[in-house]
């Protein structure tokens, strides 16, 4: 296998995140349960649309503020939404440095929005030096797993499909990526990710 592009997903591949504590801080803030609000959130096509960067975070804010039938500000309901984001998984990092060493190409391609990428940008920027790519879905205007995503990380880098890896630990996103051709490593637990990506090496 002549691997020359590892593309690595973001979420529980090279970072931890939780979107209960959304729920958390907002049932804090409203005194309602956090399992009802839970259960009131859809991922829906003004979700998809904040992450492809048509629509804005305001926007955004008060459509989910109306789905969850609670009152909110803007700047409690984005307290609790870049709450999910967590910490930087640095074994995962460390698989990265050795890919690169390796003289292979690097890149980044997650599903995100501005919030949190403004976040990932200022605190963790040194972080992301490493990689040959950064591909957020707000910046690039296409969500996994829709073949433009993929296919607009690997024009970018001038690779080939059939030299490239994906990494994620979503099905639906390992589906997408190997529809164009790419070859595939599916990560459901990130601790593996050392091991499992030594077959493709």
């Amino acid at each position: 296998m002549n691997i020359k592009l590892v593309v690595f997903d973001l979420g529980n591949v090279l970072f931890t995140f939780s979107v209960d504590r959304a729920f958390n801080y907002w049932a804090a803030k409203t005194g309602e349960s956090a399992e009802l609000l839970k259960s009131r959130f859809v991922q829906d096509e003004m979700y998809d649309l904040h992450e492809k960067g048509k629509i804005t975070t305001s926007q955004y804010s008060q459509h989910v503020t109306a789905m969850l039938k609670i009152s909110l500000s803007e700047n409690d309901f984005l307290d609790g939404w870049n709450d999910i984001l967590m910490h930087p998984i640095m074994p995962s990092f460390e698989v990265v440095r050795n890919v690169k060493e390796k003289g292979i190409q690097t890149a980044v391609l997650s599903n995100t929005n501005f919030p949190h990428t403004v976040i990932l940008k200022e605190k963790y920027g040194s972080l992301f030096g490493i990689f040959d790519g950064i591909f957020f879905s707000n910046d690039i205007g296409f969500r996994k797993p829709e073949k433009d995503s993929f296919l607009h990380v690997i024009n970018s880098l001038g690779a080939d499909a059939k030299n490239s890896l994906m990494i994620d630990d979503l099905k639906e996103n390992i589906i997408g990526a190997a529809d164009i051709g790419m070859n595939t490593l599916h990560l459901e637990d990130y601790t593996a990710l050392d091991e499992r990506i030594k077959v493709f090496l």
